[in-house]
């Protein structure tokens, strides 16, 4: 009653939800009148306001424990907790050119590939390169080499947002993965996979950005992990009919003035990247293009992502119970998701994490929004109510600014980070259907860690990079070693190592149990 919000009967107590502050767990029975609980996030923020509202919950028989069974269901039928699996793709052929290995004198030679790989780019095609300039080659602490265009209104001698010089791998059209990126997708997808297994997690969902590279390692860890020579039978976690789908506002996006062209970044053609695929791969990959057709394919926006999330991809899910509420119409909502009055177009990071500032797009009958975090994981694994799993592949510039906050190094190839949600619905009289998500507040844990990407390049050899050859051919920029198969590269080796793929210790556990998770 002093709290002017809402106190609920919760699964293990009383859960005080807030629209503007955090939730939480205040724990009842004995322990509630020897300890103090925690603060409510009501603005009347007094302890024995709680204790009070707790006391008489109980004197009304709410947390009785036989009447508490019978109540959960009413209480949270309108709730979802999402876990997403947030994995970064492996090595792809533009990664590699950061080991470039050519002198200026090389220049003449790669000259017709890079201006043919050139004239691909949207808007510059009167673009040229500076045959003065030629090409700069990399530092000698590594890194990619360096070129510069004219004829298109770059400034000249600069390197930026709107500078003509550029690295290699900038006009390296939707890079695949290299050939060891491959194999070692296979290696981390078996490990991850384990894991799932132990912890009986079924995924809902594969998902990826719309990316080559990024589609190719959810197909490499999800499905030919559980196929061929040392497959798993991984369905009692990842469904064999499940297809990877590409989604929208995940696509990577290079630091902000780091270069004025970056075709490494730029998606293909679906039917550019299918037929590719087909190539690739013996069988091709079987896609899931519902979203290719008809939803943004080059951007990045987290705020949009989760909107996309809360309201289009979760309702899809909807089988056996899994998503409990009313399911919009989906083209009025993208419509009001693409309005620039409802989300701005450029999301900023700092404004989302630490100004807090509510995110909402509303249109006839609905409202979505964003609520403010929730403490932590221990909040979300106390919420008896339905759960989904999902996995998405997605790129590292965003994992880093959006789930590690800008913060440490960013995650490693095939690295698997964990970010949780709560979901819920509410009816409101004069609003109409609410739709809110919340995020669990401070940085995404790491799952499962994997080997670095200065490893894995250290030794390259030529069998590593065969499947780099569009738009120009990797191994023309570097020094590689000569082995007679993939089998037998550093690289891949790598990979086959114990310990390669691991588990972090805060979850090398199965279920409330301390024994390690063998993988």
């Amino acid at each position: 009653l002093l709290c002017p919000k809402r106190v609920r009967a919760g699964k293990n107590g009383i859960w005080c939800s807030n629209f503007a502050m955090k939730s939480f767990e205040v724990e009842v029975g004995e322990a509630a009148s020897t300890r103090p609980p925690r603060k409510c996030p009501c603005k009347l923020r007094h302890v024995p306001a709680l204790a009070l509202a707790a006391v008489m919950l109980v004197g009304l028989g709410l947390l009785h424990e036989s009447e508490k069974q019978q109540a959960q269901p009413a209480v949270w039928r309108n709730f979802l907790k999402v876990r997403l699996f947030w994995i970064r793709h492996g090595l792809s052929c533009s990664n590699v050119l950061d080991q470039c290995a050519l002198k200026r004198s090389a220049f003449a030679g790669v000259q017709p590939e890079l201006e043919k790989a050139l004239r691909q780019v949207s808007g510059k095609e009167a673009c040229h390169l500076n045959s003065t300039f030629g090409l700069k080659p990399a530092p000698a602490k590594g890194g990619d080499c360096a070129i510069e265009v004219q004829g298109c209104g770059l400034r000249a001698g600069v390197q930026g947002g709107d500078g003509a010089i550029l690295k290699t791998h900038d006009l390296y059209r939707d890079p695949a993965l290299t050939s060891c990126a491959r194999e070692q997708a296979k290696k981390a997808g078996r490990a991850f996979i384990s894991w799932l297994l132990a912890r009986k997690i079924s995924l809902k969902f594969i998902g990826s950005s719309f990316l080559m590279r990024a589609i190719e390692s959810a197909h490499g860890m999800f499905v030919e992990a559980c196929r061929g020579e040392g497959a798993l039978d991984c369905s009692a976690s990842v469904d064999a009919a499940l297809k990877v789908t590409p989604v929208p506002y995940l696509n990577e996006r290079a630091a902000a003035n780091l270069t004025a062209i970056q075709q490494d970044n730029t998606p293909r053609t679906l039917a550019e990247q299918v037929q590719m695929l087909e190539e690739l791969y013996e069988h091709g990959i079987s896609l899931e293009d519902v979203y290719a057709k008809t939803w943004p394919r080059e951007d990045q926006q987290w705020q949009k992502f989760k909107a996309f999330l809360s309201m289009v991809l979760l309702p899809s899910l909807g089988t056996e119970g899994h998503f409990p509420f009313d399911i919009p119409e989906t083209s009025a909502f993208k419509e009001a998701l693409e309005d620039p009055d409802q989300l701005p177009k450029e999301d900023k990071h700092k404004e989302d994490k630490y100004k807090k500032l509510r995110k909402q797009v509303k249109w006839e009958g609905w409202n979505y929004r964003t609520g403010s975090p929730f403490a932590d994981r221990s909040v979300w694994e106390s919420l008896d109510v339905p759960e989904v799993n999902l996995a998405v592949v997605g790129h590292s510039q965003m994992m880093w600014d959006y789930c590690l906050q800008g913060d440490g190094p960013k995650p490693n190839n095939n690295a698997v980070l964990e970010t949780l949600f709560v979901l819920e619905q509410r009816d409101h009289k004069l609003k109409g259907k609410q739709i809110k998500i919340r995020e669990q507040a401070g940085k995404c844990s790491l799952v499962m860690d994997a080997p670095s990407r200065q490893d894995s390049m250290a030794n390259m050899a030529s069998p590593d990079v065969e499947s780099c050859t569009t738009p120009f051919n990797v191994a023309d920029f570097l020094r590689l070693k000569e082995e007679d198969s993939l089998q037998e590269t550093q690289c891949v080796k790598l990979a086959a190592k114990d310990g390669a793929y691991k588990i972090q210790p805060d979850f090398a556990t199965t279920g409330s149990e301390t024994e390690e998770v063998q993988v």
